[in-house]
């Protein structure tokens, strides 16, 4: 997942450098504009993905309790059988 954020990283940095540097006639004030929109896509990607992962933290975290409360039912049925 890193690779991704690293990547797209790089891609943001390329487009700004592309924007200031390529011979397009643009006012100042637009070439600031498609600066911002980049970094927003940039920022909209790479929060994107860390909420995928948050997701997917979360789905593990439940499944790990409901391991851990059939673990502890389990045993609690073994107690209950064996006394």
């Amino acid at each position: 997942m890193a690779e991704n954020s690293v990547i797209t990283l790089a891609i943001t940095f390329i487009a700004i450098l592309i924007t200031l540097i390529a011979p397009i006639h643009l006012p100042e004030e637009q070439k600031l504009a498609v600066i911002a929109i980049i970094i927003f896509l940039f920022l909209t990607i790479t929060l994107s993905n860390m909420n995928r992962r948050l997701n997917l933290q979360e789905e593990r975290l439940k499944i790990s309790n409901e391991l851990i409360n059939i673990k502890t039912d389990i045993k609690e049925l073994q107690r209950k059988k064996d006394g």
